[in-house]
């Protein structure tokens, strides 16, 4: 199975107005205040349709103290996920020292907000994803979506990963604790469609997996690749990566064969004014070509074939020279 990666719909969901963009944060249903997305920071290990995916947002608050008293940050996933929960581990910090990317400036490090455990909304019997997420939204006081921007998950079997912050008493840019999803999914799954925003957005990616990746489609939507670490051994990454592919392989085996060999790691980021990215992106392993498969396999055929005839001409030998000393 080739190794795919999506960048898909990180539904920014701020302030409900009409004609605003479907982005990742939700603000009270009363607010005329808005919370802004500015930073997203993912890394996601992948191996034989198991992902374990962190991600960690950094949103902008009015520069009013308490003007926003809570948020929401909505996570798309494809299929039910096994668990949704806070991930105290620095392993995106990490991850971003490692490959050295740049965070196009690193600014102070804000404060972290969110201690809330998040919440799994699934498509049930009352009606599709779209009005799940909105009735939860508005039993929470949050802000409902347009069920126009909704409906795409509505077409397949998706969920959404909700983290709920109290924000009251910050202002400026906050920093979201990280939270760890676990599914099963044919492909890698980023949940990253920006749509339009009125200010920058930072998109940073860092995927792990038992295989290389063709990275190209990346730079072609604007991403700038960091540098890739692999094939390395897992022991050398960062303690925070570790720990979490042996949590991970603890819960579920297909995990434990990251432990052993190489792995490879791949990091990108790319900075976004004004734009939207409304198709996916995906990042296959390299296929080899049918030709060259069937030239090795005939070439490993010939070479069997070799040896076989090479030990029968040697037992005919020794066996001639066993007979000619009788």
């Amino acid at each position: 199975m080739n190794n795919k990666l999506i960048l898909l719909a990180l539904s920014m969901l701020w302030a409900g107005a009409a004609g605003s963009a479907f982005a990742a944060v939700v603000t009270p249903g009363e607010s005329l205040q808005q919370a802004v997305l500015a930073e997203v920071d993912q890394f996601c290990v992948f191996h034989k349709q198991r992902e374990e995916l962190v991600v960690q947002a950094t949103v902008k608050l009015p520069d009013q103290a308490g003007s926003i008293d809570r948020i929401a940050f909505v996570i798309p996933v494809p299929g039910t996920p096994d668990s949704a929960v806070l991930e105290s581990a620095p392993v995106l910090r990490d991850i971003r020292a490692f490959t050295r990317r740049s965070s196009f400036g690193l600014p102070a490090p804000p404060e972290v907000v969110g201690e809330e455990q998040p919440s799994v909304i699934s498509a049930g019997s009352k009606g599709p994803l779209s009005d799940a997420l909105n009735r939860w939204l508005a039993l929470n006081g949050l802000q409902t979506i347009r069920l126009e921007r909704l409906r795409p998950y509505d077409d397949g079997e998706w969920s959404f990963v909700v983290q709920r912050a109290y924000t009251s008493g910050y202002s400026g840019n906050v920093l979201l604790r990280p939270v760890r999803i676990s599914f099963n999914t044919r492909n890698i799954v980023f949940p990253l469609r920006l749509m339009q925003n009125d200010e920058k957005l930072v998109c940073r990616l860092a995927v792990m997996t038992k295989g290389s990746l063709n990275t190209e489609p990346l730079e072609e939507h604007g991403f700038a690749l960091g540098e890739s670490a692999g094939p390395v051994r897992l022991a050398q990454l960062p303690e925070s990566v570790e720990m979490l592919v042996n949590r991970a392989g603890s819960r579920f085996s297909v995990f434990k064969e990251l432990r052993r060999g190489n792995v490879y790691l791949f990091s990108a980021a790319a900075e976004v004014h004004d734009a939207a990215w409304d198709s996916e992106i995906t990042i296959a392993e390299p296929r080899i070509p049918l030709l060259s498969t069937m030239q090795n396999i005939l070439a490993v055929g010939a070479a069997v074939a070799v040896v076989l005839l090479m030990n029968r001409a040697k037992k005919k030998t020794n066996g001639d020279s066993n007979g000619g000393s009788e």
